[in-house]
């Protein structure tokens, strides 16, 4: 999924993938809405896209694993929403997991991972992070460093 920022007046959330609010009746018989099916994000890379990578948003139910990488997305900062915005986030969602995952932020006020609203069991596996610090320390994070050699080449 590669985005394309055009930097016009016109905004949309520009997320690469949303899992969204379901408010339609439920084809499930005795089932209230909102009710979603599981999701699965897998083996995607995201680039460029005016607002988040990936989010779910007020889903019960959610799989963000396996092999997903976000790179230099939130470019829309004109958008209010997008400002402080994370790459891969979760925003009032529950049952959810994030697993082996690689996201680059390309500025610090938006971080590669965040829960947002008091989600219930959102849970992180194994998932990569570098360029800009996240808003809280999650568990199942791995923070990459900038390896830097400070020993001079000989002959």
């Amino acid at each position: 999924m590669v985005g394309q920022y055009d930097n016009s007046p016109n905004h949309s959330d520009g997320n690469g993938f949303i899992l969204d609010i379901d408010a339609t009746p439920s084809a499930c018989a005795g089932t209230a809405a909102p009710y979603e099916p599981a999701a699965l994000i897998v083996n995607n890379v995201a680039y460029g896209n005016g607002g988040r990578c990936a989010e779910a948003f007020q889903v019960g139910f959610f799989w963000m694993m396996a092999n997903n990488t976000r790179i230099k997305n939130n470019l829309d900062n004109v958008n209010a929403n997008q400002a402080t915005a994370a790459s891969l986030d979760s925003d009032t969602a529950k049952n959810g997991y994030f697993a082996d995952n690689i996201s680059v932020s390309w500025q610090a006020s938006n971080p590669p991972y965040d829960l947002r609203n008091a989600g219930a069991n959102i849970q992180y596996f194994a998932n990569l992070a570098w360029g800009a610090p996240c808003l809280r320390i999650l568990p199942g994070l791995i923070f990459a460093q900038k390896i830097r050699s400070s020993s001079k080449q000989t002959r």
